[in-house]
């Protein structure tokens, strides 16, 4: 995990997590203004809560803003590239980036507590030379399905 942590609003409020076998959809969204917290390259960001048993169908993410020449990583608590690797570049204006890394599609979360409200959460996590900006944003969009046989 990256040297500071922090985590979206939808972490943040205790995560309402949908959990019907169909397809799920969990957004968020992280200002860096109304969070005032600058991006970094030891930062990484709690977006999205998925709950225990979630099969990970795709992500999309949006970046806006003025990022500077680094890059971005998309993953879990347990790898932070599970989704979309590192070597996804960031520049000035938006960028769409969708889940690209092999073995991310289809993805099942499995935790030890396995109770009905334990959960991961998707975190982006940044590298390279980042510009230090309060300005930008970042969305994120996490499709799932429950996995009727995880146990949960």
């Amino acid at each position: 995990m990256a040297a500071i942590t922090v985590s979206s609003t939808l972490v943040n409020n205790g995560p309402v997590m949908a959990r019907y076998t169909a397809l799920n959809v969990a957004r968020a969204v992280y200002d860096f203004k109304s969070f005032g917290v600058s991006t970094s390259t030891s930062l990484c960001i709690q977006m999205v809560p998925v709950p225990n048993g979630a099969r990970i169908m795709d992500m999309w993410i949006l970046t806006s803003g003025s990022w500077g020449a680094g890059s971005f990583s998309v993953g879990d608590s347990s790898s932070t590239a599970r989704f979309v690797t590192a070597a996804t570049s960031l520049s000035t204006g938006a960028l769409v980036t969708r889940l690209t890394a092999p073995g991310g599609a289809g993805y099942l979360v499995s935790l030890t507590a396995s109770d009905i409200n334990s959960f991961d959460t998707i975190d982006v996590t940044f590298a390279g030379a980042i510009t230090s900006t309060l300005t930008g944003s970042l969305q994120m969009a996490v499709y799932y399905t429950m996995d009727p046989n995880a146990g949960v």
